[in-house]
Parts: structure tokens; C-alpha cells; sequence
């Protein structure tokens, strides 16, 4: 800054002086810090290796990297003013001021552990999990039973806010910070129980029910599949609902079962998430316009019965019975659609609840009513006015539509109701924490979804004799004799021979 400059020139360049001099003051003086709180740290490491206790706590901070700035740490529990000189005098103080220093980070660490690991809901990696889990809390309860020793009960602690070890001015809990720990320390506990109860759910109790009641399901809606595709009496414009039914309940054991499967115990990703609602809300919808189309075909069938010379334009069987059919499908993968194309979750979520109550419980039970009102006004004229009999008329039976609208109705009434109780979460680890209760629910509701194709070929069994008879002879291999009222079966023939 000298030479020939003007006076602005030379004031400048003196505050450029001063601002070089501030940074190199200010380096030196953060150096010199720095130097002296490594020299802390090493000479307070070296007095806590000196105590079993102290350095088992210690090591179990270093262990898992729990204090990730000891020497800020030390300098803000202000060790080099007050404390160096009391652990000094008071070597028994040292345990109690080392819980005290790594309390909140212990507890910060118990917290974040539990959720941070956890990247999905895949069965095959949560004993990794359990076993990481267990690893950590037989560490942790070295570290419990010294805390312990040093800290009297949080009962105790209730009307005082701090407590501090032989009145020390180092060594002080708070109650708040004691609490905390306490209650982290239970929910780590009690998440580790709820991950080894998943896994025993995942690989010992849900497979095997799911695969018994797959097995069940498919041998009753298979045997009536194979008696549509040979019996030529069963390929009737009254039975297109039933077909349908049997159609949806094969989606619904062979794709549904399996991906809510993999929803629960393999859900790593959002694809699986949005794959498992699909086909829930798709096979619930057919479900739905099943019922309701066989209402409202025994209606038409009727009408049509008892107007037999009608002219004008008229629609064959076959062309009846896909009209029948694309109602069934097409609205249902319509509202699957309209309702999983929302990206945001708990939007898919209310939608599903709102249609499930409104529209499939109530506003169905409506429409089947006034369907089914109908119906049996029109019969009732027949019989007032003597018209002809019905009897050789393919009309859909009244107990075919009772049997499939009670079924539903007994099954999907407690399956809605209790999916409210089942929150959607968007996190993909949730299904980790049910508890124990809600896993038994979880498991008892979606296995009486499963089976339902079952329910359904049981209650068509009962109500109506063509499918008792097929069912028998395709299921049972059991048949009526020509010409007599008496069942034939395999084994019967095989005792009558010589």
C-alpha cells in the first residue's frame, strides 16, 4: 500500500490488510481449538479405557458411530472449564457423566435404527433384520443395566425435573431425557417381537392356509368349468352368470390370492402396491355386476316368457348372452381403471372405501330390490290372469339368484367393513408392525376373500339340482343310472365286478 495512489486507492487497500489479517486470526484461533479439543478427547478417552464401566459405554457409542462429533460433544457438556477438574478428584463420578453425555444420542440411535433399515416389506429379508435387531439390543443392554445402576426409577423421578448423581454438577439426567429413553427403548423391543410374529405369519401360517384354500377353490370352480365345457344342458342362456362367476373366481385364486400374498410378506416396490389394488377393486366389481345383471336377467326372462308372440325385433341367445357379459366386465374394469389412475394414495384409498359402502352395498341392495320387485309382480299377474306355465322356460332360477346375492353379501359385507381398520399406509415396511390382533384379523378376513369362489359353487350346489348333479358326476364321479333314480359311482362299479 505505498507508491503514488490517491487516498480512496490507499484506503482500500488497507481494509484488504485488515480483512487478510481477520482470516488468518481467525484460522489460527480455530487451529488452535481444534488442536485442543483432539487433546481433550484423547486424554478423556484414555481416563474412560481406565474404567470397565465408562468404557464399555464407550465402546458401544463407537461401535455403531453413535457420538459422530465427540470433540463438539466435550466442548458443549463444557468439560474443559468444570468437569475435567471434578472427574479428576472424583474418579466414581466418570460413569455417570459418560451415561449422561451419550443419553439423547443412544436414544436418537435406538429411534432411527428400527426404521432406517428397513427398505420394504420382503420376508426373505427380514430375519437379517431380526438378527441385526438382536445384535443390537444385547449391546444395548450393557448399556441398560449400567443406566440403570447410576439412575433411580422414573416413578421416583416424577416430581423432579433433573437428578444429579451425588450432586454433581457433570453427572445430571433429566427426566425428560431418562423418559425418552425408556420409551424408545420399549418400542425397539416391541418392534422386534412384531417382525419375528411376520415372519412366522409369512412362512409358517399364511402359506399354508392360502395353498389349501387356492386347492379347495380350484377343484370346485373346475369341476363346474369342465361340466360347461362338456354338458350341452349346462350351456344355457340362464347359466351366463354363473359361467361368468366361475371365470372371475379363478382370477380371483389364481391372481388375487397370490399378489395380496406378495403384497403382505414381498412388497418392495410401488408396482406391487398398485398391481394388489387393481385386481382387488377389479374382481369386487365383477362380483358386484354379477349379481346384479342375474337379477335383472331373471326379470327379462320372465318378461319375455310371458310374452312369447311379441313381433318386432328380437335378440338370440347368444347375442343375449354377451350383452350380459360385457356388463359384467367392461364397467368393471372401467371403475378399476377411473379409480387407480389417481396417483395419490390415500385418494385410491377413500375412492375404494366410498365405492365398496355406497355403490356395492348399498345402491346394489337397492337396484337387486326393485329387480327382484318386479319379478315377482310380473309372476304374480301370470297367476291371476292363467297364463302359460313357465316351467319350460330357460329362466334363471329364483334360488340360483338368491344363493349368489347371500353369499355375497355374507361374505363382502364383513370384508368392507372391516377394511377401514386396514389403513393404507404409503410407507412399504408397514405391514412389519401389525400387531399381533390386527395380523390374526388381517389374516382370517383376506383368507374369507379366498374363499369366497369356494363359498359360491358350495351355495349353487345346494340351491339347484342341475349343478348338484354335475358337481357329483365331475366332482365325485357320481352319476344317475338311465332310467333310475339311484346314484352310480366309481367305487360301485368296481365292487360289482366278479
Amino acid at each position: 500500500c505505498t507508491g503514488r495512489n490517491s487516498h480512496s486507492q490507499l484506503s482500500l487497500c488497507h481494509n484488504n490488510m485488515r480483512f487478510y489479517i481477520l482470516i488468518v486470526l481467525i484460522s489460527a484461533v480455530q487451529c488452535e481449538r481444534n488442536v485442543r479439543a483432539s487433546t481433550l478427547l484423547s486424554s478423556f478417552e484414555h481416563m474412560v479405557q481406565e474404567n470397565r464401566e465408562a468404557s464399555l459405554i464407550w465402546n458401544f457409542t463407537n461401535k455403531y458411530n453413535i457420538l459422530e462429533n465427540k470433540d463438539n460433544l466435550l466442548s458443549s457438556h463444557s468439560y474443559h472449564y468444570t468437569c475435567q477438574s471434578e472427574l479428576n478428584y472424583h474418579k466414581e463420578l466418570l460413569v455417570p457423566y459418560v451415561l449422561n453425555l451419550t443419553l439423547n444420542n443412544v436414544s436418537d440411535f435406538i429411534h432411527s435404527v428400527s426404521i432406517s433399515s428397513l427398505h420394504g416389506t420382503r420376508l426373505s429379508y427380514s430375519q437379517d433384520l431380526v438378527d441385526n435387531f438382536t445384535k443390537i439390543s444385547q449391546d444395548e443392554q450393557v448399556y441398560n443395566t449400567i443406566l440403570e445402576e447410576f439412575t433411580p426409577k422414573l416413578e421416583e423421578l416424577k416430581e423432579k425435573e433433573l437428578f444429579c448423581f451425588r450432586n454433581s454438577t457433570c453427572a445430571c439426567f433429566s427426566s425428560e431425557s431418562l423418559q425418552k429413553y425408556s420409551d424408545e427403548r420399549q418400542n425397539f423391543n416391541k418392534r422386534a417381537k412384531l417382525i419375528l410374529n411376520y415372519i412366522l405369519f409369512g412362512s409358517k401360517i399364511d402359506p399354508p392356509i392360502r395353498i389349501i384354500v387356492v386347492l379347495i377353490g380350484l377343484l370346485l370352480n373346475c369341476a363346474l368349468l369342465i361340466a360347461f365345457v362338456k354338458e350341452t344342458s349346462m350351456r344355457k342362456e340362464s347359466n351366463i352368470c354363473v359361467f361368468n362367476l366361475i371365470i372371475n373366481n379363478m382370477i380371483l385364486l389364481l391372481v388375487y390370492t397370490p399378489l395380496q400374498y406378495v403384497h403382505k410378506y414381498h412388497h418392495y416396490n410401488n408396482f406391487i402396491e398398485y398391481s394388489f389394488h387393481i385386481f382387488e377393486i377389479f374382481v369386487i366389481s365383477v362380483n358386484v355386476f354379477i349379481v346384479l345383471i342375474v337379477s335383472a336377467q331373471r326379470y327379462f326372462d320372465v318378461s319375455r316368457a310371458l310374452k312369447p308372440n311379441v313381433t318386432g325385433f328380437k335378440l338370440s341367445a347368444t347375442v343375449r348372452c354377451i350383452i350380459y357379459s360385457c356388463f359384467i366386465w367392461i364397467p368393471s374394469i372401467v371403475i378399476t381403471a377411473s379409480i387407480c389412475s389417481q396417483s395419490n394414495h390415500h385418494m385410491i384409498h377413500g375412492l375404494q372405501t366410498i365405492l365398496f359402502f355406497l355403490i356395492y352395498l348399498l345402491v346394489l341392495a337397492i337396484l337387486i330390490i326393485v329387480f327382484n320387485s318386479l319379478s315377482a309382480r310380473k309372476l304374480q299377474k301370470a297367476i291371476e290372469n292363467r297364463q302359460i306355465s313357465l316351467e319350460n322356460e330357460s329362466i334363471t332360477s329364483s334360488t340360483v339368484v338368491l344363493a349368489i346375492t347371500a353369499t355375497y353379501y355374507l361374505i363382502f359385507t364383513l370384508f368392507f367393513l372391516y377394511l377401514p381398520f386396514e389403513t393404507y399406509q404409503s410407507e412399504m415396511y408397514f405391514h412389519y408392525f401389525f400387531s399381533l390382533k390386527r395380523r390374526i384379523y388381517s389374516l382370517i378376513f383376506h383368507s374369507m376373500i379366498s374363499l369366497y369362489p369356494s363359498i359360491t359353487i358350495l351355495a349353487l350346489y345346494k340351491s339347484n339340482s342341475m349343478f348338484r348333479k354335475y358337481l357329483r358326476k365331475y366332482l365325485f364321479r357320481c352319476w344317475l343310472e338311465n332310467g333310475e333314480e339311484k346314484y352310480v359311482t366309481m367305487s360301485s362299479l368296481k365292487n360289482d365286478e366278479p
